[in-house]
């Protein structure tokens, strides 16, 4: 909270780093997400309303980055004027005229805080079959990925394996993206389980595949959701191209829980002050 005058973006590298971290603590706990949400928008506001949405003349190009972050900041503590500026931005213009740095927040923002995410979602599908650009696809992925909806997040997850929609190229994007989304990660780690042999046919002759037991561990985040990886990965370390990943997998997540259950009611004490 020392940092609330801070304009140094390599210092705002680190406290968006920092806050990214202490989500894991609060993952499972509503009232002190919400804490740490306010703290977030809190911490940004003085450099939010020194920089606001648009680059000005002759600005340094520290502001243009710092930008990005301070506004994930406010997004992320659901600001009313945030995301008011996001949808006006969204809806007055093309995806291609968006600010590319500003943009995954953009159509992000939209996705979780629009009253008609089927309709938002269908368009921003189509934009990404149609697009060739894939900077524009990956920030859609990122956008779309964060709706807050339960039956646009099961459609979504059922496209993984439709590789008319999603590029195999972009699967691991899509996936990873889904299961750091709370409301995405119990469908996106069914999905893995459920479609292990596609993604064994689909990716292990450029053994990508691994990525997958890696990245998963990384964001699943409860004791039941490791005794599922533990239960379904250790029989695959059979293949010798998944053993470090799946052993490292599982050290990874143990020592993710543990670092939970210790300092998880510090944290929430902390943010209460």
């Amino acid at each position: 909270s020392v940092y609330k005058n801070e304009s140094d973006q390599k210092v705002w590298e680190i406290i968006s780093l920092a806050l990214s971290e202490l989500k894991k603590f609060v993952d499972r706990d509503t009232a002190a997400e919400h804490m740490l949400r306010t703290f977030a928008a809190d911490l940004a506001r003085m450099q939010y309303t020194r920089l606001g949405w648009s680059m000005a003349q002759g600005e340094p190009e520290q502001d243009t980055k710092l930008r990005a972050i301070v506004i994930g900041c406010m997004l992320y503590g659901e600001d009313v004027d945030a995301i008011r500026q996001a949808r006006e931005l969204y809806h007055a213009n093309t995806l291609e005229q968006l600010d590319a740095e500003l943009r995954p927040l953009i159509i992000g923002a939209v996705v979780r805080n629009d009253q008609q995410p089927h309709n938002i979602v269908r368009t921003l599908l189509q934009a990404y079959e149609d697009s060739t650009s894939a900077e524009l696809r990956s920030d859609i992925a990122s956008g779309v990925t964060a709706t807050r909806d339960y039956s646009e997040l099961k459609h979504l997850t059922r496209l993984l394996t439709n590789t008319r929609v999603i590029r195999s190229q972009d699967t691991i994007h899509w996936f990873v993206d889904l299961l750091r989304n709370r409301e995405g990660r119990e469908l996106a780690w069914k999905w893995l389980r459920d479609n292990w042999k596609w993604i064994e046919k689909t990716f292990a002759s450029d053994k990508s595949h691994d990525y997958f037991p890696r990245y998963a561990a990384m964001l699943l985040m409860t004791r039941q959701q490791l005794a599922e990886y533990c239960e379904f990965f250790t029989p695959l370390r059979r293949d010798q191209s998944l053993v470090r990943a799946i052993d490292m997998g599982i050290l990874d997540l143990e020592g993710k829980l543990d670092l939970i259950d210790r300092d998880k009611a510090a944290v929430i004490a902390a943010l209460a002050k």
